[in-house]
């Protein structure tokens, strides 16, 4: 890069005449009294302007050459950066991927195991409609097919968390559609129509994406987050 000649004469100038105005608080001013006290004043105002932009235009040079070197560091930075970032974001979305792929399969085993429950009520419901209709007693069979449908609605599949040093996952949600004539006027407390895309995506948050929302799909989007 180029030298930049500095103008000691003037530098030592512009320190001292900045150092008087510093030392003078502002404080210390009092409302003008007369017309030739404004005109003393507006005169000092000009004087300042003039040695501002006598600073201002002493400088100008060095900002841009230094300015335009800066911008050279950060091209050449980012030439270096900017593929290995992208491969990067391409490795954590296959992470992304593989762990949303491990969600919905937890789901599906989740949803699997709920509807055997469900349809086993519906089997011993069956069962007692035709005890009852033999005129047999059937309240045990009934009250079977409701416990059996109550804890399979609770059935869950436990998450088989994968891990790997130095990884961590963040998970953040995103709205997929809106059917704005079913959504709610509120919701958890929180009045979200006319829909407010903030309020719902703050509400899902909260949940950690738990939370059923009439008229509202999200999806998960999982980030990785990579320490070095």
């Amino acid at each position: 890069m180029e030298l930049i000649v500095r103008d000691q004469t003037k530098e030592q100038r512009f320190i001292e005449t900045a150092e008087k105005i510093a030392a003078r608080p502002i404080e210390s001013l009092k409302p003008i009294k007369d017309d030739g006290e404004y005109q003393y004043i507006a005169d000092t105002v000009r004087v300042l302007k003039a040695f501002e932009a006598e600073v201002v235009e002493y400088y100008a040079d060095a900002k841009k050459r230094a300015h335009e070197e800066h911008k050279k560091i950060c091209d050449e930075e980012a030439s270096y950066t900017k593929p290995v970032k992208k491969y990067a974001d391409a490795l954590k979305k296959l992470m992304g991927d593989y762990l949303a792929e491990k969600e919905a399969e937890r789901r599906r085993q989740e949803e699997a195991l709920r509807a055997a429950a469900r349809a086993e009520a519906e089997r011993l419901m069956a069962e007692a409609a035709k005890l009852e209709a033999q005129g047999q007693d059937a309240s045990a069979m009934v009250d079977e097919a409701i416990a059996t449908e109550s804890v399979g609605n609770m059935m869950t599949v436990e998450a088989n968390a994968t891990k790997a040093d130095g990884i961590s996952m963040r998970k953040d949600w995103k709205i997929t559609s809106i059917s704005y004539a079913e959504v709610p006027t509120e919701m958890a407390g929180v009045m979200i129509r006319p829909v407010d895309e903030a309020a719902v995506m703050r509400l899902i948050r909260a949940t950690k994406g738990t939370i059923k929302i009439p008229g509202i799909e999200y999806t998960v989007d999982n980030k990785v987050v990579a320490r070095r």
